[in-house]
């Protein structure tokens, strides 16, 4: 018995299985991470360029994330200091 599947149908479960494989990838990292430190560990998922955001939107994005997590790391490293005062 022949199957036929148009091209478009295998275009569409390619999409899904790399989706999917994205998704295991990126929640492998973030986890494996977390076993690693669960106090220092940070995840910044990053969309394609341009779907939707352009790359000095992203780059921006990220650099205020960053910017927040550090500090968050200062002000945790200045309450332990003072906590030891």
């Amino acid at each position: 018995m022949l199957i036929f599947v148009s091209l478009r149908t295998i275009h569409f479960f390619l999409n899904l299985l790399l989706r999917l494989l994205c998704r295991y990838l990126c929640d492998y990292i973030y986890y494996s991470s977390m076993t690693i430190s669960q106090n220092n560990c940070a995840f910044i998922h990053v969309p394609p360029l341009n779907r939707p955001y352009t790359a000095r939107q992203l780059a921006e994005s990220i650099r205020v994330a960053i910017l927040a997590m550090l500090s968050q790391i200062d002000d945790d490293h200045t309450d332990s200091v003072n906590a030891d005062a």
